[in-house]
């Protein structure tokens, strides 16, 4: 949720996006009131017009992600194309099926954990700490569950992520899927970081 974004925040969202977008870095103003004062005034219009948006009626949106949405739908999107009504729809469409997935990761994910919780108890194994840190000729426990379908792609990787099991040179060999697909699916689990959280705390 937005909390009072300054058009300086909003102009930096812009701008960020926009070098996403074109492939190349971007610099910030220096002085951000000099460069206010000198800007063209319909820019500046369509800069507070904007700005007030995401502090009202779009207080859900994420103007980063609001603005990628103009980029993706026109190659010459600028300041005066920022109340474009396409880009509302597209941002709203984008997230009703983040969400969606969202949703099937966490069942994916919740399955796996059950399972884990099951094998930890039924072999006595103190804690979820220790599962994740043993092997078996030199295979960690979650990676040997996952090439065995018993555990989900994206609960492996989660595991990963937050630095619970480290992977040697062999075990990376072992699972191709899992380190090809590995950069491209962290924004979906960043989706579910916090049910992530909850759910490691009780595993």
């Amino acid at each position: 949720m937005n909390n009072n974004l300054t058009r300086q925040a909003v102009y930096t969202a812009f701008r960020k996006s926009q070098s996403i977008a074109k492939g190349h870095g971007y610099r910030l103003p220096k002085d951000w009131d000099k460069h206010l004062a000198k800007m063209n005034p319909v820019t500046r219009t369509a800069l507070d017009l904007v700005t007030n948006n995401f502090n009202t009626r779009w207080k859900e949106i994420d103007p980063e992600r609001y603005f990628e949405c103009g980029f993706e739908l026109l190659s010459s999107f600028s300041y005066h194309n920022f109340m474009n009504e396409k880009i509302i729809k597209l941002y709203i469409q984008k997230d009703k099926n983040i969400k969606r997935r969202a949703e099937l990761n966490k069942k994916t994910v919740t399955e796996s954990a059950k399972w884990v919780k099951r094998y930890i108890q039924e072999f006595g194994i103190r804690s979820f700490h220790v599962y994740c840190m043993t092997k078996v000729h030199g295979i960690s426990l979650p990676v040997k569950h996952y090439m065995e379908n018993k555990i989900d792609p994206f609960f492996l990787m989660w595991l990963i992520k937050d630095r619970m099991i480290w992977l040697s040179d062999n075990e990376e060999v072992m699972i191709p899927y899992i380190m090809e697909n590995y950069r491209k699916n962290i924004i979906r689990l960043e989706e579910i970081q916090i049910f992530l959280k909850k759910l490691r705390e009780i595993l």
